[in-house]
């Protein structure tokens, strides 16, 4: 008789033996390996006798104490794949072949008498049960068209986890029958299959192989490149341009900021608390603020960090130039550091909003021996937030690991996985991939479809985003505002929300969306009115819309954004017949043509990342703010806004907004087109995740508890 799995036998003897005489000796863990992106095998020394198993029903261990790996060693005998997560023995001199899928994974045969091994585990239903799962997932191993589970028991695997084995059958059109034994295991959202089939004949002379190779099925932690998933978040996230936080365009929910920390940063509740800074005191009526640092800052390498750090950080930063600079330490004339612990800031009027600003990326610490050894140091960044860089593989993936010297609120989780990509996340996270995911319009109508299983993670919430096109007023026709009303009048918001984006949003009455501080609420029936738009036409320098030039509207490419202003463009030019050219262009480029200022119209949502009015209506309009792209100039609206940025009162600073968007609104600079709402999928095992109305990750409460 054929030699019959040797190795596995002596194993499996000693594992039953045990079994049957208590608990297990502790097991010795098999060694870390290092991250890859395929299966592990792990291998193992063969022995040098063999003893047959006994035909016996699994008998389920007496503790929950997990088997011990094989060691590994120069041999074939064991598959593991680390991220569907289960592994098994199979005979040392099978052939293996590895799929790139779910189910089947795995196809191991012995080539010499045709007995083979399929496995692999794919997403499922929280609430679906092995039984139902288990014809599925015979299916979808595609062995025939018609499989039929003979018979069926419930039973455990060796690790105590309960599952359903089975006998399966099968015959095609002039072929002989077939006949399978399995497992079938329901763990969570994921369903597990493995079968051991062969001829009829063939599988009833080989019984001791059959059980020999199901006995050892194991269940273990699915991994992504390595990074074990029972405490670590799956994502997805664009290609960082820069991890430089004095360059980024990222908001403080990005990568950037699970790198490096701040004095203060926010909470989920959108308020102000410390970070690197353990207090602080404002002084000199509000004009200036002295933080003492906590004691024993490092950064990630061990290095020290003192106030002197954070001191030259936004020196950097101002004279590096950045639109965000401007925006979030304009307001900063001097900083001093007169010991290592405490930071004295000087601003040039006492400003209500000033600790929402430091929470921005662009205020936060580098290590200035690392920033002067190479201009490409943010590829390997040595920072101090809540995680450390693990690995960066461009286009591909990025690894952040917790890093357990930060002093802030420690995060719960161990790690954060990161799939750089541009493509939306509602097909990974369908797919298993992904913990979290943004849900956009083109898939809303399915998520929420009470039907699908898919429905039972959404959840959504309101953003401080504002969508918009804004006009070149440098750019005739709409240095003229009777034409910017009349093209702003010409929208029809309701059919954007509803149509174009499938109510993945609000209509935009306003400039301040429904969850920011001041927000007003409009008739919708006051912003989309054809017959006062080609009155106000009329009434303009140009007469009506034949008079008017050919117009170029840029945007960015993709998304919901090329999806928005196409509406927007076809509701223009329906309507008035003007000539209109669509030019679309990458993220990355996008900056350099807005600086370049030749279009006529300009695609510019904008998504404050912070509560306070400050953050959208000064950012965006007034005259000298570098984001304001269409040249929008207005002595009154740079008055008040003045006027606000220094008032201590906060209902009297609402006001004051208020009356500044009132004065937009009557000068269209832009048209504000849609109020977005947020939609994403969560996973169960994802506990305490908090959507907010900003695009925030908060490591500090979400945890994962598989």
């Amino acid at each position: 008789m054929k030699r019959i799995l040797p190795v596995l036998f002596v194993l499996l003897s000693a594992w039953l033996s045990v079994s049957c005489m208590g608990d297990l000796p502790t097991p010795t863990p098999i060694p870390p390996s290092e991250p890859t992106d395929e299966p592990v095998a792990v291998l193992i020394t063969p022995r040098a006798t063999a003893t047959a198993l006994p035909s016996v029903t699994p008998t389920p261990m007496p503790t929950e104490t997990p088997l011990p790996p094989p060691s590994p060693t120069p041999s074939t005998g064991y598959y593991r794949n680390a991220s569907l997560g289960f592994w098994f023995y199979y005979p040392e001199d099978w052939a293996r072949e590895d799929f790139n899928g779910d189910i089947p994974a795995v196809r191991i045969t012995d080539p010499e008498n045709p007995l083979y091994v399929m496995a692999g585990a794919q997403l499922i239903q929280e609430d679906r049960t092995v039984e139902d799962f288990a014809p599925d997932g015979l299916d979808r191993l595609g062995l025939a068209n018609d499989i039929t589970i003979s018979t069926s028991e419930t039973t455990t695997l060796l690790d105590s986890t309960p599952a359903l084995r089975f006998t399966a059958t099968w015959q095609e059109e002039n072929e002989p029958e077939f006949t399978g034994d399995g497992l079938a295991v329901v763990n969570g959202n994921r369903g597990y299959i493995i079968l051991v089939y062969a001829r009829t004949e063939v599988l009833a002379n080989r019984p001791l192989t059959s059980e020999a190779v199901l006995q050892t099925f194991r269940l273990d932690q699915p991994e992504l490149f390595g990074v074990s998933r029972s405490n670590a978040l799956v994502l997805l996230a664009p290609e960082p341009i820069t991890l430089d936080p004095a360059q980024t365009t990222e908001n403080a929910g990005g990568l950037v900021a699970h790198l490096f920390s701040g004095v203060v940063r926010l909470n989920s509740s959108l308020q102000v608390e410390p970070d690197l800074a353990e207090s602080w005191v404002v002084e000199n009526e509000g004009q200036t603020y002295r933080f003492t640092l906590r004691e024993g800052l490092t950064f990630h390498d061990g290095a020290d960090m003192t106030a002197a750090a954070v001191k030259s950080s936004w020196e950097r930063a101002k004279a590096g130039g950045s639109a965000a600079a401007q925006l979030y330490l304009n307001d900063i004339t001097t900083i001093t550091a007169p010991d290592d612990r405490t930071l004295v800031v000087e601003l040039d009027a006492p400003k209500p909003y000033f600790l929402f600003k430091l929470a921005q990326p662009v205020t936060f610490v580098v290590n200035p021996e690392q920033v002067s050894e190479s201009e490409a140091w943010w590829q390997r960044p040595d920072g101090s937030g809540p995680f450390m860089l693990r690995r960066w593989t461009e286009g591909q993936v990025m690894i952040l690991d917790r890093f357990d010297g930060y002093q802030g609120t420690r995060p719960r989780i161990t790690a954060i996985v990161y799939l750089l990509s541009d493509s939306p996340g509602f097909v990974a996270f369908e797919a298993g991939t992904l913990d979290i995911a943004t849900v956009g319009s083109f898939n809303l109508s399915r998520a929420q479809d009470p039907n699908e299983p898919l429905s039972t993670h959404l959840i959504s919430g309101p953003t401080l985003c504002t969508n918009r096109i804004v006009f070149n007023i440098n750019q005739p026709p709409f240095d003229d505002p009777l034409v910017r009303q009349a093209f702003s009048l010409l929208v029809d918001r309701r059919q954007l929300a509803d149509v174009a984006l499938n109510g993945s949003a609000l209509p935009a009455t306003g400039i301040l969306p429904p969850a920011m501080p001041g927000y007003t609420e409009r008739p919708l029936t006051e912003s989309f009115d054809t017959a006062l738009a080609l009155e106000r036409l009329s009434q303009s320098s140009y007469g009506d819309a034949s008079a008017l030039p050919p117009l170029t509207l840029i945007g960015i490419l993709g998304g919901e954004g090329e999806t928005l202003l196409r509406a927007v463009a076809d509701m223009w030019t329906s309507q008035l017949g003007v000539t209109l050219n669509i030019v679309l262009w990458e993220a990355a480029d996008y900056p350099a043509e807005l600086a370049k200022g030749e279009a006529h119209l300009l695609a510019l949502d904008w998504c404050d990342p912070y509560p306070d009015p400050e953050g959208m209506l000064d950012a965006l309009y007034y005259s000298q703010s570098p984001l304001n792209w269409g040249g929008y100039h207005n002595e009154q609206v740079d008055t008040l806004l003045e006027q606000a940025r220094i008032e201590p009162d906060p209902a009297t600073r609402v006001q004051l907004y208020q009356q500044v968007e009132t004065l937009l609104l009557a000068d269209a600079p832009s048209v504000q087109t849609v109020y977005p709402f947020n939609f994403q999928l969560v996973r169960p095992y994802v506990h305490d995740y908090q959507l907010a109305p900003v695009p925030y990750l908060w490591p500090a409460t979400v945890s994962v508890v598989r």
